[in-house]
């Protein structure tokens, strides 16, 4: 397990990757909140993100790699 934590920790993240992060901790606060229903603005405002990087976290996450 230390040897993933360090591969992990070792391995360069990109932007969008990073956006999606804190797009997942916004809707993780909003179902904690009893939210059914979340706005992508109230996720922009949520997190910070311009319209760019909010798009760009959604295609992240949108990916079929993953």
């Amino acid at each position: 397990m230390r040897q993933l934590h360090a591969q992990a920790a070792a391995r360069p993240y990109i932007d969008a990757e990073l956006w999606a992060g804190k797009l997942l901790r916004a809707l993780e606060d909003a179902r904690r909140d009893n939210r059914t229903e979340v706005s992508a603005g109230d996720l922009q405002n949520a997190t910070g993100l311009t319209p760019e990087q909010f798009l760009a976290a959604v295609q992240w996450l949108e990916r079929d790699d993953l």
